[in-house]
């Protein structure tokens, strides 16, 4: 119920921030269908990026997950389901061990990479980039 909501809330939007209790659905809850309210499912992130939205997630780390399994499981998501133009990762690895993903749309390509970069030299030391993106041009 919350997914229709928040289609309809943020229709005129261009970027979309997703801020689950429990992060984005694993693989396994995906082919089983066993994610919770708690879980951003695959399709309900792909809605609004197949609408035309960029997409922000934001995914906290379980205690005992590695950072590597953490990211892997996301990207994986991203490369076998979602296919964004691009994306960015920030890294938060002090105290709560969390990331944003940024699913970026080429249409806001320019614009949220100025906010990437300005997020990760503003926050430097306590921010780390991750890159996934191709250059412009390659795609």
């Amino acid at each position: 119920m919350w997914h229709e909501r928040g289609l309809e809330k943020t229709s005129g939007a261009q970027v979309v921030f997703l801020d689950p209790d429990n992060g984005l659905e694993t693989e396994r809850m995906h082919q089983r269908g066993t994610a919770s309210e708690k879980h951003v499912a695959w399709q309900e992130l792909k809605d609004y990026y197949e609408r035309g939205q960029s997409v922000i997630l934001y995914q906290h780390r379980p205690q005992r997950t590695k950072k590597e399994s953490c990211i892997q499981s996301v990207l994986a998501f991203q490369t076998s389901f979602l296919q964004a133009d691009c994306v960015w990762i920030l890294d938060y690895p002090r105290y709560t061990n969390r990331y944003y993903f940024l699913f970026v749309r080429n249409a806001h390509r320019n614009v949220l990479e100025k906010v990437y970069h300005s997020v990760v030299q503003n926050w430097a030391g306590v921010c780390y980039p991750i890159d996934f993106c191709r250059p412009a041009g390659d795609r």
